[in-house]
């Protein structure tokens, strides 16, 4: 019995120390992405590549696109489409298509990828535009495992909520064309980023990451403007808690300057346009609101979160309660952070139109308020 009872306390002290490493923590993570790009793959239409079957998409995507294809390779503004109030999307992902398209075409010319699935370059487009997206989603969960980490302090807890997200149903119900996996994947890089701020990093990298991610996200879909509010509260938070620096945030505006003329450059040419064009694209945007119901008002807060099942929404009401009674007594800033964002985008919900493609941002909130301590 002492042996077995020391073999066992060997056993958990390995456990644990495997459950704490950053070694173990990077590898984990790449391993969830792996995961996630095998649950996404099978999703990907990988037998014709012709045509986009969704209407909006070939209008805005693929022609974008190809647009912006046509500017890189001849250097002609000329080739860029006019700015117009359809799609309510920015040029970020018509740019990363673009640059994926003129590396994926001599590949294809080569015969490293088959001519005959890709005999067009609207082909090219598409399949640039499934399989990035793909990537995407998979990459989004490396971002969103080191969040989960920071505040489970656990590398296990972390992975299982990362494999709770990439098995969500609301994820995985959106069309693999469609920009959401992006508009994804910068919101986490984000999100975390913000939580890294707030729980006391100082380091300049994750500025200058920071403002990368903030210039891709508003760079998708014109909504992403309204999520600015996260790294600001985050640097806030940091002033709040004393772990603000200058530095920190002179690297992210850094950053932002330099990418964003990237990202916007077909603006920067129209830049007569640019109010009137916003003014439109929001306008258009409200015209949804004509389709799609706006009730029920807390749809976001519960009728969307229905397929993890009731017993989830128990538990995570419950997580809710105790990070409120724990607010109330310790005052701690990333409890803060993660109620104050929360808040803002349930209350953001309740005057939005109601459609399953329009919640995703709050899973990695509610995942992370489930691990808070």
């Amino acid at each position: 019995r002492p042996a077995t009872s020391s073999l066992c306390r060997r056993v958990a002290s390995f456990v644990q120390r495997l459950d704490h490493s950053k070694r173990v923590a990077v590898v984990l993570s790449m391993l969830l992405a792996l995961f996630a790009a095998g649950v996404v793959y099978p999703l990907v239409d990988r037998y014709c590549y012709r045509w986009a079957f969704e209407a909006d998409i070939q209008w805005s995507t693929v022609d974008y696109t190809l647009s912006f294809m046509r500017f890189l390779w001849h250097q002609d503004p000329g080739a860029l489409l006019p700015l117009c109030k359809w799609p309510p999307y920015f040029d970020g992902q018509f740019i990363l298509s673009a640059l994926a398209a003129l590396v994926a075409v001599p590949l294809r010319n080569l015969h490293l990828l088959s001519p005959e699935a890709l005999p067009t370059e609207q082909s090219i487009v598409i399949w640039v535009v499934r399989h990035m997206n793909t990537a995407a989603l998979a990459v989004t969960c490396i971002p969103l495992f080191f969040a989960f980490r920071s505040l489970s302090r656990s590398n296990l807890v972390a992975l299982v909520l990362g494999v709770v997200f990439i098995l969500s149903p609301m994820i995985l119900v959106i069309d693999i064309m469609r920009i959401d996996h992006l508009i994804l994947l910068f919101y986490g890089m984000m999100l975390s980023l913000s939580l890294a701020i707030v729980l006391g990093n100082q380091r300049k990298v994750v500025g200058g990451l920071l403002g990368l991610s903030i210039a891709l996200l508003i760079s998708t879909k014109i909504t992403g403007v309204a999520l600015l509010f996260i790294p600001a509260v985050a640097f806030v938070l940091a002033v709040r808690r004393g772990t603000f620096r200058w530095a920190q945030l002179l690297t992210a505006g850094i950053s932002l300057a330099i990418c964003l003329p990237v990202l916007f450059v077909r603006y920067i040419l129209h830049a007569s346009e640019v109010p009137n064009d916003f003014k439109e694209k929001v306008a258009f945007q409200n015209l949804w609101n004509n389709i799609y119901s706006l009730k029920p008002w807390l749809y976001y807060n519960g009728d969307y979160l229905l397929p993890f099942g009731y017993a989830f929404l128990a538990l995570f009401g419950i997580c809710l309660a105790v990070l409120v009674i724990r607010l109330r007594q310790r005052r701690e800033i990333h409890l803060v952070f993660l109620l104050g964002v929360g808040a803002v985008l349930s209350l953001m919900g309740i005057p939005a139109m109601k459609y399953a493609r329009g919640g995703y941002h709050l899973i990695p909130l509610v995942e992370l308020r489930s691990v808070s301590r």
